[in-house]
């Protein structure tokens, strides 16, 4: 029996392995792939229950746990994500696909606890988030979500959702946040506006590829600052940044006492036949359920060639 198990965790080792080792190969019925890990995440299949890393893949199901001070992102199909937060349990219950004019996919999940920012893009699918407070439908928006015994808590930068207990729906618009959502009673008066911003400025705002292979170093600025007298918030910590381009590398970005930090950003060169005339899309959040009044940044770089 001793010797049937470890050929059993071998196998399932040799399997984590090759969920990563290339990066997310998306496999049939895989949902999406976890990346930007950092510290300690497990996930449950089954009986299964493993620390992962880089390009896991996730399935329906699957129970992700984020330990603490730890983080990861997962990534789905449509490139819609979720940035995952220390001490946060989240369960894929369920992935739909729904075959009407166009293929829309549903994800159902549930939030045990813990918090995340998603970042969900309008198109290919619609997402169900589960808690025992309420539930949150969104279709396309950016928003970040926190739950704990006291309740549950919503910020909207962008986007439209509906947020549903068991006395209570409304649709949250952006710019907007909510404290202390229960399962029952009303909340609709707890519903305030965002006071903070991270703003983040580059040191260009145009690019021109002079030739194929051209690699390019963009200096980004974050700023936290509040959003009616436009003044500078002096308080430190992480910063999670995508791009709407996998071609836009970010090192680690974490604001000093200032509230302020500057990187320099490496743009990867196009190759041939890829399209270089486009619009691409920095986006940036406090990365914890402190910052719940602090809405997105965002900064649009236009790429073009000559």
């Amino acid at each position: 029996m001793f010797l049937i198990n470890r050929f059993i965790k071998i196998i399932f080792c040799l399997f984590i392995f090759t969920s990563f080792a290339s990066g997310i190969s998306f496999a049939k019925d895989a949902v999406g792939g976890l990346e930007d890990i950092s510290g300690k995440v497990n996930v449950l299949r089954a009986e299964w229950k493993n620390s992962v890393k880089q390009g896991f893949l996730i399935r329906e199901k699957d129970i992700i746990y984020v330990g603490e001070n730890s983080k990861a992102t997962l990534v789905f199909r449509d490139g819609s994500s979720m940035r995952l937060f220390p001490n946060t349990k989240l369960i894929l219950k369920k992935s739909r696909d729904e075959n009407l004019d166009h293929r829309i996919i549903t994800y159902i999940f549930i939030l045990e606890y813990g918090s995340f920012w998603g970042n969900y893009i309008l198109g290919e699918q619609k997402t169900i988030i589960k808690t025992s407070s309420a539930d949150i439908w969104i279709n396309e928006a950016n928003i970040l979500v926190t739950h704990a015994k006291n309740g549950m808590g919503i910020r909207l930068s962008s986007g439209k959702v509906k947020i549903v207990n068991d006395d209570e729906s409304i649709l949250l618009k952006p710019g907007y946040f909510i404290s202390g959502i229960n399962k029952s009673g009303d909340f609709s008066n707890k519903i305030k506006k965002i006071t903070n911003i991270l703003q983040i400025t580059s040191s260009d705002k145009k690019l021109t590829y002079q030739q194929i292979g051209d690699r390019r170093l963009i200096s980004f600025s974050f700023q936290l600052e509040k959003i009616k007298s436009k003044s500078n918030i002096n308080i430190s910590g992480d910063v999670y940044v995508t791009a709407s381009s996998k071609k836009f590398k970010f090192p680690k970005v974490k604001l000093n006492k200032r509230g302020y930090a500057r990187v320099v950003a490496v743009l990867e060169p196009f190759g041939i036949n890829e399209n270089s005339s486009s619009q691409i899309e920095v986006k940036a959040v406090m990365e914890g359920k402190e910052f719940i009044e602090t809405g997105m940044g965002m900064n649009v770089i236009n790429i073009s060639r000559k």
